[in-house]
């Protein structure tokens, strides 16, 4: 498989009706978030499997043009007493309603439909990748605030025991100070738990344990250039709406409908009959040997009524995919929309919280000073150090849970990848690592559509054959 190209600070759109997104100048730090999604991506069976689907594809197209070409047909039959016949045809298509166009249309959006699944199988894996970061960070962060409180509570322990050794207090308090040791302690047990579980998760989806962890790329001043959200407020949703309409899972819905209007088509062609140019040879026991050339009118074969609703059910298949278009747009819609409502809220969330941690801290400080001359209880010095584990955890998870909504958000509209610098794959490079071959003439000509286009012949010509 090829290695995911690196860009400079801007790439290209994969649609050119789309606006330049402009990736985040601190995603190129070296080690960091987008190295482990470039190793993701390498290690993901899931896109592999996608670019294969490619090349199933391609065959397909090719398959389906071969209804351009002769049809050669051969038989041969033995009977008693020696007997024997044989029978050699050559039959050249002339017209078929359009049926073979409509397969080669329909095999062609096929195609497209499995190159834009794979876009959307490598922004799952980008994202699945991020978001194992992501988890890795906090939990990081969280067991260093559970290792915080237990050194804190280890020096409130020593400060009760001066205490009792002074004669300024009882056993019970250190008794109660080391309660609170063992319960830190095991806080930070279980903070290491659920790191080794981020790490595991980490592996399983990058293909190696995390290392030194960098900071993680902001994506909301960029994200929300891209999405053209400085304008008027009708101006924005319109091009929200607009946006998420080229989502790779919204295009890749769109692609299915197409191929499924295009085999419904080619149903309907099918209840006619097929106009066909033919020679043949053929002889027997006998050496009766005839030949001939003339023209051959093959009408459908019929079983009650299978053929119609075949028909019907093509077109309802592409009824289905264009709801399961409108179906993820709405789904990416709620993504973005839950970004854009809880930002505001989870800033203002974390500057309240710095503020809550700065003055917790100094009355942490304080209430130490005044216990050290008995006119504060172990009651008071515990009450604050756990209001301030729960500030700095929710500080924390704030931070990171404005993270998690920016990278599901870009995600969603397929502009991670861009985001963080990473180089969409072309038609052309996503059929390569299956079977080494090239791009087929099928991908050369796939955005060509033959519709209303009955005459083979005529295609034939046209198309060199």
């Amino acid at each position: 498989m090829p290695k995911d190209k690196q860009t400079s600070s801007f790439v290209q759109p994969s649609d050119k009706n789309e606006p330049s997104v402009r990736a985040v100048r601190s995603a190129m730090a070296p080690g960091g978030l987008r190295d482990a999604v470039m190793a993701a991506l390498g290690y993901s069976t899931e896109v592999r499997g996608a670019r294969t689907g490619i090349a199933a594809a391609d065959a397909d197209v090719e398959a389906a043009r071969s209804g351009y070409y002769p049809t050669l047909q051969s038989e041969v039959g033995a009977g008693t007493s020696s007997s024997h016949d044989y029978r050699v045809t050559l039959a050249q298509p002339l017209y078929d309603w359009g049926r073979t166009s409509a397969q080669v249309s329909g095999a062609q959006a096929g195609r497209s439909a499995a190159f834009v699944e794979l876009s959307a199988q490598r922004e799952q894996v980008m994202l699945n990748a991020a978001s194992a970061y992501i988890a890795v960070a906090r939990t990081t962060e969280l067991e260093q605030v559970a290792a915080d409180e237990l050194t804190a509570y280890q020096r409130i322990g020593g400060l009760a025991s001066q205490r009792t050794e002074g004669g300024y207090g009882d056993a019970t308090e250190a008794a109660l100070a080391q309660l609170h040791v063992d319960q830190a302690q095991s806080s930070l047990e279980e903070a290491r738990g659920k790191i080794q579980d981020a790490r595991s998760i980490f592996a399983s989806r990058v293909g190696h344990a995390p290392g030194s962890l960098a900071p993680i790329p902001e994506l909301s001043t960029t994200l929300k250039t891209a999405l053209r959200l400085s304008g008027s407020k009708t101006a924005g949703e319109t091009s929200l709406v607009e946006r998420a309409g080229q989502s790779p899972l919204v295009k890749a819905a769109l692609a299915r409908a197409e191929k499924a209007d295009a085999d419904a088509t080619a149903q309907k062609a099918e209840l006619f009959p097929t106009l066909s140019a033919e020679a043949y040879v053929r002889g027997d026991s006998d050496d009766d040997l005839k030949n001939g050339i003339g023209l051959r009118l093959t009408g459908p074969t019929l079983t009650g009524f299978s053929n119609f609703k075949r028909v019907e059910a093509a077109r309802h298949l592409a009824e289905q995919e264009r709801w399961n278009a409108e179906t993820s747009k709405r789904d990416v819609l709620r993504q973005v929309q839950a970004f854009l409502d809880q930002e505001p809220i989870l800033r203002a969330r974390q500057a309240s919280l710095k503020e809550q941690r700065k003055r917790a801290v100094q009355l942490r400080d304080l209430y130490e000073d005044q216990f050290k001359t008995s006119t504060r209880t172990l009651s008071d010095l515990v009450t604050v150090q756990s209001d301030l584990t729960q500030i700095e955890t929710a500080l924390i998870n704030a931070r990171f849970d404005l993270y998690d909504l920016q990278y599901q958000a870009a995600g969603a509209l397929g502009l991670l990848g861009d985001l963080l610098a990473i180089t969409p794959v072309s038609e052309e490079e996503a059929a390569l690592p299956s079977g080494n071959v090239p791009g087929s003439a099928s991908q050369k000509q796939h955005s060509r559509r033959n519709k209303g286009r009955a005459c083979n012949v005529c295609m034939s010509k046209k198309s060199g054959l």
